[in-house]
């Protein structure tokens, strides 16, 4: 993963916003915006809710706004990209071992 550091040597500006847990959907909402107010031109986002934050990232579909979901999925709203992780494969991977360490005691 390259470093934040690297961002000006690649002439970009990157601003890591936290809104501050699942509780905290009207946080992340005017993060949004304050991204969107600042120029953004892409917004890489962990959605706390696909529902609460979909009126949003409509939006900037329609400003033409680059939209990458991370780490939670967004899968119902049209969105740029999506970087997340395979949650069933995950889950096999944790069930899988639970069940060879069971086995081994």
């Amino acid at each position: 993963m390259a470093s934040l550091k690297k961002q000006s040597a690649w002439g970009v500006k990157v601003t890591v916003l936290q809104a501050g847990g699942y509780d905290a959907l009207p946080k992340q909402l005017s993060q949004y915006d304050d991204c969107v107010a600042s120029g953004a031109q892409g917004i890489l986002v962990a959605a706390i809710s696909e529902a609460g934050l979909a009126a949003k990232l409509k939006e900037g579909n329609a400003k033409g706004l680059v939209q990458i979901a991370v780490a939670n999925p967004i899968l119902e709203t049209p969105i740029t990209a999506r970087i997340t992780p395979d949650t069933r494969r995950v889950f096999r991977r944790v069930s899988t071992s639970r069940s060879s360490s069971a086995i081994k005691r």
